[in-house]
């Protein structure tokens, strides 16, 4: 079992990497224009879906735009991810995204430490928290589960994601 506790924008391998439908987040989103001169200062203006990039030069983006801007920007990516990747079938509630998390990211991404991931603890009935051993920014990942939720969610759902820790592991709270 691995020990590998994540640093924030520290890739967890030397060949750790992304897949490119999920980098494509960076220049489809709602905030996309703003963070353009950052996708371009990192060799980032024509990214292909199917190819692979380095988990260390896509760390350093989210890097930049945290320095930059405000977590708006960050939960904008997020968000883009989700558009850009849709859910399998499957996956189809609240429930069978949090229970799919783990897998979901580590679909999109290879040779990352076998630690690197999302542990999910159900704590009741509709509430889980979930910890994100990962080297993403807490206000992307927010981004990412609050479009897959949103996706799945039924008109009398109310869902709530508390992000109730923001150091690495940051930590998230659902309930709905």
């Amino acid at each position: 079992m691995s020990t590998y506790q994540a640093k924030l924008y520290q890739a967890s391998s030397p060949n750790a990497e992304y897949r490119g439908g999920l980098v494509m987040a960076f220049a489809h989103n709602l905030r996309a224009d703003a963070i353009q001169p950052i996708l371009a200062k990192h060799e980032f203006e024509n990214i292909d879906p199917t190819a692979w990039y380095p988990q260390q030069q896509v760390l350093d983006v989210f890097r930049d735009i945290e320095r930059r801007f405000s977590f708006e920007e960050l939960v904008a990516i997020g968000m883009g991810t989700v558009e850009l990747n849709p859910l399998p079938p499957q996956v189809n509630s609240i429930e069978a995204v949090i229970v799919a998390a783990d897998a979901i990211y580590k679909g999109g991404c290879r040779n990352t430490d076998p630690g690197e991931g999302m542990i999910v603890h159900k704590i009741g009935e509709r509430h889980y928290e979930i910890s994100y051993n990962i080297p993403l920014p807490p206000f992307a990942i927010y981004g990412v589960l609050y479009g897959l939720i949103r996706q799945v969610k039924s008109k009398n759902d109310d869902p709530r994601i508390h992000l109730t820790r923001r150091e690495t592991p940051a930590v998230m709270e659902v309930k709905w």
